[in-house]
């Protein structure tokens, strides 16, 4: 679901600039924290280029605003600084207020991440032994019951 030939989709579709696609591997149960092979999120990424549609989007579906990329940094401190304005085209220059404008509207806000719609059978395998904690297992395969596969070992 995350991966297609080898890529991940919620890379590439923040990379490309594919808020349809976006929105629908997330609504999926993509995972939404993924790194590039180069250090960063798909929000570090989003950031970094001035799309704020797609940092809108990644944050709304539960991106993680405190991940450090390769560099040590945040994705809102890949935002340009005011003074590094004068250098770009003004279309760019309004996309990056954007991007700046959605952080600061939804600096307080939290979201949850979603998981998958489904699960494989084979989602959690649980070994039993003899350390194993009886009432924590019991209690999790008892609400998870449609997902979890237990063996006994002695």
């Amino acid at each position: 679901m995350d991966t297609v030939e080898d890529k991940n989709v919620v890379i590439d579709c923040a990379r490309e600039v594919n808020p349809v696609n976006l929105k629908k591997v997330l609504t999926r149960g993509a995972y939404v924290n993924v790194y590039s092979q180069y250090g960063n999120t798909a929000l570090h990424t989003a950031t970094q280029r001035g799309f704020p549609e797609i940092v809108r989007i990644l944050i709304t579906h539960g991106a993680d605003r405190s991940l450090l990329n390769y560099q040590n940094k945040t994705a809102e401190q890949m935002l340009p600084k005011e003074s590094e304005y004068t250098k770009m085209e003004k279309n760019v220059v309004n996309r990056f207020r954007e991007t700046v404008q959605i952080y600061e509207k939804l600096r307080m806000k939290k979201y949850r991440i979603r998981v998958p719609q489904e699960f494989p059978v084979s989602s959690y395998h649980i070994y039993m032994e003899d350390r194993t904690d009886d009432e924590l297992t019991d209690a999790f395969m008892d609400k998870f019951q449609h997902i979890v596969c237990a063996f006994y070992y002695s």
